[in-house]
């Protein structure tokens, strides 16, 4: 993750389904931009609620993705592993 305000907050399983959690949090109070790698072929990161339920929108992990994220804003994507 790289950009200026942006954290990576959190690693870890998901509740409910075989994929890891990625939190990403803005710091600084802000508008801040940010660029998720996760270097990953074949697999597939899906952005959704903080209650792992809704699915959002999906990007191939082994392609940067490109975050703007509001002051304080949370967002949380789902890392799964050898999906297409």
């Amino acid at each position: 993750l790289t950009g200026d305000g942006v954290s990576l907050e959190v690693i870890k399983k998901a509740e409910k389904e075989n994929c890891l959690i990625l939190r990403i949090v803005e710091t600084r109070g802000r508008h801040s931009i940010g660029r998720l790698m996760a270097n990953m072929k074949g697999a597939v990161l899906e952005e959704t609620d903080l209650l792992e339920w809704s699915p959002g929108e999906r990007f191939a992990a082994d392609q940067p993705v490109e975050l703007q994220l509001k002051p304080f804003e949370i967002r949380t994507f789902k890392l799964k592993l050898g999906s297409a």
